[in-house]
């Protein structure tokens, strides 16, 4: 990953490769990735993080329309406006912008080739705890090519939590990102 930088998502830095991608911008949204593993890692940070509430809904809407799929996708849409407008609320922000960024630091990945070209793709991240001791966590997300980009496949329960694994420690054949992410934001 020579070519790895870290572009800063409204504070959140995602990992970014000009060879394997993100290589454009469709409105608020990350496309263009290469259909390899790399690809595929690229395009679950970028869609998980646009997906999500954290984004804003001007952002996790059209992400959740056109680059999440599955028979769980109206389930994703509809807890993800709802924790979007709990926290939203919270912040005091008007509909549409991001929620403050968190202290969540992405590690590195596993990649796992499935059937037809799908990937299970496991991000590792950690972040503080209330009393500020380090948690890791897995974030598990299943990348389909579909028209010539990958998409995320819905949590078959709906939500993200549903995916999001507390681990003791770091798994010890973790890719990782190289350079490591940055303690502020970069360019976006």
């Amino acid at each position: 990953m020579t070519d790895l930088a870290w572009v800063d998502h409204q504070g959140t830095p995602l990992p970014a490769s000009a060879t394997a991608g993100p290589t454009r911008q469709e409105g608020p949204l990350d496309v263009g990735y290469t259909d390899d593993d790399l690809g595929a890692v690229l395009a679950a940070v970028h869609i998980s993080y646009a997906a999500g509430p954290s984004a804003g809904s001007a952002t996790f809407r059209p992400a959740l329309q056109t680059q999440v799929t599955g028979p769980a996708q109206q389930a994703l849409s509809i807890a993800v406006e709802k924790d979007y407008a709990e926290a939203r609320v919270a912040a005091g922000l008007r509909d549409g912008q991001a929620l403050p960024a968190g202290d969540a630091t992405l590690l590195g990945y596993r990649v796992e080739q499935l059937p037809q070209g799908n990937r299970h793709v496991q991000l590792v991240l950690t972040s503080s705890a209330a009393d500020g001791a380090r948690q890791v966590f897995s974030v598990d997300a299943i990348m389909t090519w579909q028209d010539d980009d990958w998409r995320l496949l819905a949590p078959g329960a709906g939500t993200w939590n549903s995916v999001v694994t507390q681990l003791t420690d770091v798994p010890s054949d973790l890719t990782i990102f190289d350079p490591a992410q940055p303690t502020t934001g970069g360019d976006d």
